[in-house]
């Protein structure tokens, strides 16, 4: 069966709504997403530069402790 001229055009006009509103809701979704990524790579580069931290640290005090272990000359 065919709707007038009128429902046609409160039909059209209820589905524009809906792509605007699905438009905007797409572009917000891209828009977090973005900012997530930029997010998650500051995190990773931070996390990064820790583990670095920690890798030195270990280094040291392992140097420290074969070095302390060698004076004291407990291997001998």
């Amino acid at each position: 069966m065919r709707k007038n001229g009128a429902q046609d055009r409160g039909t059209d006009a209820r589905l524009n709504d809906l792509v605007e509103r699905l438009d905007r809701s797409l572009e917000r979704l891209d828009r977090d997403v973005r900012e997530l990524r930029t997010e998650m790579r500051e995190l990773r580069s931070e996390l990064r530069s820790e583990l670095s931290s920690i890798r030195r640290d270990g280094m040291v005090a392992t140097a420290a402790l074969v070095a302390a272990i060698i004076g004291t000359g407990i291997l001998t």
